[in-house]
């Protein structure tokens, strides 16, 4: 009875296909390739198959006979969808189109490569036009129409056609094509078969070879009476040509580039304290270096603040003012999706004060510190949502490395002036902070928040700051914010107060674009490309209709 299931499977393995097992097949998925029970196909590979459930990409599985023929006569059926026109369940600007790629029925290896293309821009220009079936579509909130035996044709108008964008990879012999129409912007797909080069052309059988006679020879000339001796030419020594040597092409290095903030504040203490001021910061980068995909830039970053306020009742308050300077070296990479910014300087820190002059007299305090301060930014980009796309983590410090003494007088209503020199206060600062758009509600205004945590050496004070806020956007481009600060205090002078700040780059770059370099995080321009991609979108699609 052995002897004969071995002789019934050698001669059922002779009659049969030959399948190799791909990623995500199992013993029914084929059987229904095959109209086959996955029971016989595990019988028919019982050398191979030991358990039904375990079987390996790569591995080859016998198909009996009449399996392989039921493939050869079916006939695939294909329902056609068509497309009278496009913009219908508009795919959207919000939508992403990677999400899209990922739910289309396509091989992994494709996906990756589309995505890497769709990420890295290379893409050229297509048309849609009347006849032309694609395989699937994305539509709306990622609704996918075609596939599973449906292919979608475009039924335009006769002479109708659509500007489309079109990414294309190859994969075992196939040419995969992802395209995007400028119109709806709905990600579309299809394939088609790399051709195979035709068999070079037959080499010409040579011609038989002529032998040309020769011709009769000379007669003898009489023999000379001397010889002359025959002196070879000199010969001529020939260097080899020098060896070229290659150099890597320089990184591109493109010319100074700035960046400008400006802000301001205004708090109100429990205690009565009323603080208010004004800061700025500047990068400015002389060498901007590109390396493939990033931006490193060089230069200088100054920043300055500057405040004011009263402590206690009018008209006898402790009126104040400061003021708090640094300069020194900065660095920023960019890439299409982060910025990191990294700064140091030095710089000092002033403080002055007095008591308003009433007949008792007038009080006077000024201190000078020199501060040593490093900054640090990461800023990351989210695309295809509104919800966080933009945070930025951020931690600065003050070193207070060298004060004088502390300078305080009181001069009494006769003039007459008494040094009063206190101990100088330390001007160590420590601060972490988080902020980001929230929630983006259109291509101007976005909901934003942030919170930081603060500790100050003078005084041994600690603040805990959260503050909603909006932040306002042009071209893409964040030019502004507003932020409401609710801050918690350990000395429990707890405070409220409103600050806002201005992109002053970013604006200046919207409204004078030919006045700066648009190397901007958030855009792709600082990628040093000059077209109007929008408006060359739309002379392409005026040339197509």
């Amino acid at each position: 009875m052995f002897i004969l299931s071995v002789l019934v499977l050698a001669a059922a393995s002779a009659n049969a296909a030959v399948y190799t097992v791909k990623k995500g097949d199992t013993l029914s998925k084929i059987g229904q390739m095959y109209s086959l029970t996955w029971q016989v196909i595990a019988k028919a590979n019982a050398d191979k198959v030991k358990n039904p459930d375990k079987i390996y990409v790569g591995q080859k599985l016998a198909i009996p006979e009449r399996g392989k023929k039921a493939v050869a006569t079916a006939k695939p059926k294909v329902s056609v969808i068509k497309i009278k026109k496009l913009g219908a369940h508009k795919f959207g600007p919000r939508r992403d189109p990677v999400k899209a790629i990922k739910k289309f029925e396509l091989p992994q290896e494709v996906k990756d490569a589309l995505i890497a293309e769709l990420k890295a821009g290379r893409f050229s220009w297509a048309t849609l036009k009347k006849g032309d079936r694609r395989e699937q579509m994305a539509f709306g909130n990622y609704r996918i129409t075609g596939g599973k035996g449906t292919v979608l044709e475009m039924d335009f108008p006769e002479g109708h056609k659509e500007a489309v964008r079109r990414y294309s990879v190859e994969h075992e012999g196939w040419i995969f094509h992802l395209e995007i129409p400028l119109k709806c912007d709905n990600p579309t797909w299809w394939k088609e078969k790399i051709p195979t080069p035709p068999p070079p052309a037959p080499k010409p059988e040579p011609a038989p070879e002529i032998v040309p006679v020769p011709p009769p020879p000379e007669p003898k000339k009489p023999k000379q009476k001397f010889l002359l001796m025959r002196i070879p030419p000199p010969v001529q020594i020939v260097a080899p040509p020098a060896l070229e040597i290659l150099e890597a092409p320089p990184e591109k290095v493109f010319g100074p580039d700035v960046d400008i903030s400006v802000g301001s504040f205004a708090d109100w203490h429990k205690s009565g304290n009323n603080p208010r001021g004004i800061w700025g910061v500047g990068n400015f980068y002389s060498h901007n270096i590109s390396d493939g995909d990033r931006l490193h830039s060089f230069g200088f970053a100054l920043e300055g603040n500057y405040w004011n306020g009263v402590t206690g009742d009018e008209p006898h308050g402790f009126h104040y003012l400061g003021n708090r300077y640094a300069i020194g070296p900065a660095y920023r990479l960019l890439t299409a999706d982060m910025e990191f910014q990294v700064r140091a300087g030095l710089g000092e820190v002033n403080d002055w004060g007095h008591v308003k002059t009433d007949p008792a007299g007038e009080f006077k305090s000024s201190q000078t510190s020199t501060i040593m301060t490093a900054y640090a930014g990461l800023e990351k980009k989210r695309s295809g949502t509104p919800w966080l796309n933009r945070i930025r983590y951020s931690g600065q410090t003050d070193i207070d490395i060298h004060r004088s003494d502390k300078s305080d007088r009181w001069i009494d209503g006769k003039g007459k002036s008494w040094p009063l020199n206190g101990k100088a206060s330390s001007k160590n600062m420590y601060s972490l902070g988080v902020d980001a758009s929230i929630y983006k509600l259109n291509n101007i205004v976005s909901l934003a928040g942030g919170a930081s945590a603060t500790h100050y050496q003078e005084g041994q004070k600690t603040g805990l700051r959260l503050g909603p806020g909006l932040d306002f956007y042009a071209a893409n481009m964040p030019i502004g914010g507003l932020r409401f600060n609710l801050t918690h205090w350990s000395d429990s002078d707890h405070s409220i107060g409103l600050g806002g700040f201005l992109d002053l780059s970013n604006l200046i770059k919207h409204l004078f674009p030919n006045l700066l370099p648009k190397r901007t995080f958030g855009g792709e321009e600082w990628k040093q490309e000059e077209i109007d991609q929008e408006s060359q979108e739309k002379i392409i699609q005026d040339l197509l209709r």
